[in-house]
């Protein structure tokens, strides 16, 4: 007589239960791959931009006219007129960047305003500090008689988008400010 081969109850749940380990593992594998891809895409994505408006912020602070072209130095605001004509109206150019902190927009104007260019959003923070040649924090805001001690000034940014948060820096030393 010829028995029919098969699985016995007991192997077919060993199986299962070796099928289910294994597919919870590669679940949570997959799941951590893709966190990691998505965190990695947003910083990325939240680099580019902080880089780029740090960048931007920098390039402007270097067109300071002089040591008496800043207007208003404050610890989240300056304005001052730049060395160069960007618009081309045979003027040279007044430069305003702010932080508007309702929105979350650092914003740059020239020129009074009549055209705002918002820079980066999703700012939880930007933040000047200006220090004199001695390398002294100067406090915000900066009271007109002490604009002209102006050296060097400190960008920081912080972006954030959901729970992530990134911080960008740098220190400017616009050469017009020696002459």
């Amino acid at each position: 007589m010829h028995r029919i081969k098969g699985l016995t109850l007991i192997e077919a749940v060993v199986i299962i239960t070796i099928v289910g380990i294994i597919s919870i593992g590669l679940a949570n594998f997959i799941r951590q791959t893709i966190d990691i891809w998505r965190f990695i895409d947003f910083h990325n994505d939240v680099s580019f931009e902080g880089k780029k408006t740090l960048d931007w912020i920098i390039r402007d602070l270097k067109k300071i006219k002089d040591s008496r072209s800043i207007n208003t130095a404050e610890s989240t605001h300056i304005n001052f007129e730049s060395s160069e004509d960007e618009d081309e109206n045979g003027i040279e150019d007044i430069i305003d960047i702010n932080f508007d902190s309702d929105q979350h927009i650092i914003n740059r104007s020239i020129d009074g305003g009549t055209t705002i260019y918002p820079l980066c959003r999703d700012v939880e923070n930007l933040t000047f500090t200006y220090y004199d040649s001695l390398g002294n924090i100067i406090p915000t805001p900066v009271a007109r008689n002490k604009l002209d001690d102006i050296r060097k000034i400190r960008v920081e940014i912080t972006l954030q988008r959901g729970k992530e948060r990134v911080n960008f820096f740098s220190v400017v030393i616009p050469r017009n400010l020696y002459r």
